[in-house]
């Protein structure tokens, strides 16, 4: 067994939201618990290959989806915040 690789992880969030399945649905689709899905979305559940094998038991899914690089789509890069008007940070009340 072994803990689950950060690629591996990513790759199963990212894959099962493309598939717009929760963790619940992905889950009862392929008979696991969904609290497993979720320990392998995080990198922290111990794998087995019976459990790879098990997770990608979906037509068009496979192990080597889990494994493959792919540049990370779900990076979130906040807007860029507002000065204030009188540039001290806050908003003054004008009178």
């Amino acid at each position: 067994m072994w803990k689950a690789t950060p690629i591996v992880a990513m790759n199963l969030r990212r894959l099962r939201a493309a598939m717009e399945m929760s963790q619940a649905e992905l889950g009862e689709r392929v008979g696991l618990p969904s609290s497993l899905i979720s320990r392998v979305e995080r990198g922290t559940a111990k794998l087995t290959l019976g459990v790879l094998l098990t997770v990608t038991n979906i037509p068009g899914l496979s192990v080597a989806d889990l494994f493959r690089e792919v540049p990370n789509t779900f990076a979130f890069v906040p807007p860029p915040v507002p000065v204030p008007p009188n540039g001290n940070g806050s908003r003054a009340r004008r009178r």
